[in-house]
């Protein structure tokens, strides 16, 4: 049983007048114990908002996240509380994530004492030991978020998930808002704490050379709707979907005829949210599109071993 299953999932927000933004439509994903799970695609894609309906920040409409086999879903009061003790979250944003009216002392204190996680004499160690098992000076307790730099911040942000013994962690595009020079050291901080931990691992980013650094398997996600997933290696190397090639000849690459850099872009533009589907939601984008692209949607269809395509013409 896997420790993380969504089954067919769909959030919505409500836009007025009777309009909405399908952000996430039909989702089915699975992470596996002590795993490290990659979710990929462009922004706007749905990707934050399916780890916001996880961690219960957003409603979710229809579906199931299923947690070691209870539905997320329905949980409520201490058993909600419970299932947050498991599971925590490090966002995107190291500047605005973090409460500026208190110390980075304070605000693992507090996570301390709202999860009862040790007694009041033990809680200033474990601070201590938080800080230095992101790579800060134990001194640092005392200062406040503007004192850092964005680094810092978010490894103060991941000492602050680190503080419940979490079973499962969300990372939320988390070296995105970061200088290209800290980016590695934060990768290499979360893989090394994940290896040694051995917690479970949702990483969402748009850069697919990050998410392959970091994650065994991938899932390829376009407008709400997953279209590619399988082992990392086996989806970069041989990708079944055309969207999942047209992201692949996006990162920049190095030409070998001419030893000029080149760098390729999804053509054409990503539909609103708001659209309603009556085919693949890639098709107005795509350069294999057929007729039955525009009129019927492609169900998941396995083209190897543990990798899946949602393409009419994959396999």
């Amino acid at each position: 049983m896997p420790l993380l299953e969504i089954k067919d999932l769909h959030v919505a927000y409500a836009l007025g007048r009777g309009r909405q933004v399908q952000a996430v439509r039909g989702v089915s994903l699975a992470v596996e114990r002590g795993e490290s799970v990659g979710l990929v695609g462009e922004s706007g894609c749905g990707k934050s908002t399916l780890a916001a309906a996880v961690m219960r920040l957003v409603p979710a409409g229809h579906g199931m996240i299923l947690y070691d086999g209870i539905d997320v879903l329905g949980l409520r009061g201490r058993e909600l509380f419970g299932f947050r003790g498991k599971t925590q979250m490090v966002f995107q944003d190291p500047y605005g994530s973090l409460n500026p009216r208190l110390s980075v002392g304070s605000a693992l204190e507090e996570c301390l004492v709202v999860h009862k996680i040790v007694g009041r004499h033990e809680r200033q160690g474990r601070v201590a030991e938080l800080l230095q098992t992101v790579g800060l000076d134990s001194g640092h307790a005392a200062r406040y978020p503007h004192e850092f730099s964005g680094g810092q911040r978010q490894r103060i942000g991941i000492a602050r998930a680190l503080a419940v013994n979490p079973e499962f962690i969300i990372a939320d595009e988390p070296v995105s808002a970061l200088d290209v020079s800290i980016q590695a050291q934060i990768l290499n901080l979360l893989k090394d704490l994940q290896e040694q931990k051995l917690f479970s691992f949702l990483f969402i980013a748009h850069d697919l050379a990050v998410v392959r650094y970091m994650c065994k398997s991938v899932y390829v996600m376009y407008l709400g709707h997953i279209m590619e997933t399988g082992l990392t290696d086996d989806v970069y190397s041989r990708p079944a979907h055309p969207y999942t090639r047209a992201l692949l000849e996006a990162v920049p690459g190095v030409d070998r005829v001419r030893g000029k850099p080149r760098v390729h872009s999804v053509e054409g533009e990503i539909p609103s949210l708001t659209t309603v589907f009556s085919g693949c939601p890639f098709h107005s984008r795509c350069p294999m599109a057929k007729s039955v692209c525009r009129e019927h949607v492609p169900e998941m269809k396995k083209v190897a071993a543990g990798h899946f395509s949602r393409c009419h013409f994959a396999g």
